[in-house]
């Protein structure tokens, strides 16, 4: 697999593209795993971490290797581009639109265009001497293969880009891999990351296993309106059988859930899943139900929330 990443690399470079016309980058400031892991799911924005550049990197270049940065002067691979042409402010903001309206918090942080005024009351000025790019993904088994399962070295760290592959490659990560498991109280989940975990759940196991080994409770947050959804697993497929069923039927056959996905299925591409209390898998059910019932009260999610008991 080592050789298979690299040997792919040179069929690129053969079919019309020589050293100096590509582009090895970015060692990007998206350091932190939530940041990858929405990435990881959402090849848009891999994209759109290219397209803007604060110097005119990418004027001579007809494709790109987008790399982010890991731990330890690594480097993740997010996929390859070709760059069609240089595009202004203008041009940009149609083409990203959809990221503009509505927000990514990775976005947020990278883009920026003339002045623009979000859904969510986000506004931000460019700096001075951004240059805009319009790019396209390559159709290629590196894409489809190896993006975010191929870690690299980064050659010098201070170099956000560079003008040759010559990374050595250091882990080549099971397919379908999202993100490291970072601990029970340490993360949140979109619904896109957690349907990926569920699909490639062999790719995944450190998730399926940390997960099956509890019972507890968990909260749903709808991200666009700021509703909560409180919710327990307990019995023999601990928490992970009770997301995996969220991940199926997208409402896990919570009433208030069902009401907003009864309509229209991809509104629940709005929902975060993180986990409130950690309880022993051999915890009774009503040990468990009595746990739920209090953070409901404490959170007040049966009055002004998704619970409907």
């Amino acid at each position: 697999m080592r050789h298979q990443f690299q040997d792919d690399i040179k069929i690129l470079k053969s079919n019309g593209f020589t050293e100096s016309e590509i582009n090895s980058q970015e060692f990007s400031s998206l350091t932190t795993s939530q940041k990858l892991a929405s990435i990881r799911t959402d090849h848009f924005l891999a994209e759109i971490s290219c397209a803007e550049q604060g110097r005119p990197q990418l004027d001579d270049t007809d494709i790109v290797f987008a790399f982010a940065a890991t731990q330890g002067g690594s480097a993740e691979f997010i996929g390859v581009f070709y760059v069609t042409e240089k595009i202004d402010k203008e041009r940009f903001f149609r083409k990203y639109r959809r990221y503009l309206t509505e927000p990514h918090e990775l976005v947020k942080e990278r883009l920026a265009v003339e002045k623009y005024v979000t859904k969510l009351g986000y506004s931000k000025r460019p700096k001075s001497g951004n240059f805009f790019y319009k790019l396209k993904r390559v159709k290629h088994s590196l894409n489809k293969e190896f993006k975010n399962r191929v870690i690299v070295q980064w050659v010098n760290p201070i170099a956000w880009v560079q003008n040759k592959l010559t990374q050595e490659v250091l882990q080549i990560r099971a397919v379908g891999f999202v993100r490291d498991f970072p601990g029970y109280y340490d993360f949140y989940l979109s619904f896109s990351e957690l349907q990926a975990i569920v699909k490639h759940s062999e790719g995944n196991l450190e998730w399926k296993n940390k997960l099956s080994a509890i019972s507890g409770v968990y909260l749903i947050l709808d991200t666009k309106t700021g509703a909560q959804y409180i919710g327990s697993a307990y019995g023999e497929g601990g928490l992970w059988g009770r997301w995996q069923s969220y991940s199926n039927t997208k409402h896990g056959g919570n009433c208030g859930l069902k009401q907003l996905v009864g309509n229209d299925e991809s509104y629940a591409v709005n929902f975060q899943f993180s986990i409130l209390r950690v309880m022993d898998k051999n915890s009774s059910k009503f040990e468990v139900i009595q746990t739920e019932a209090m953070l409901k009260l404490q959170l007040g999610t049966r009055v002004h929330g998704l619970n409907h008991n």
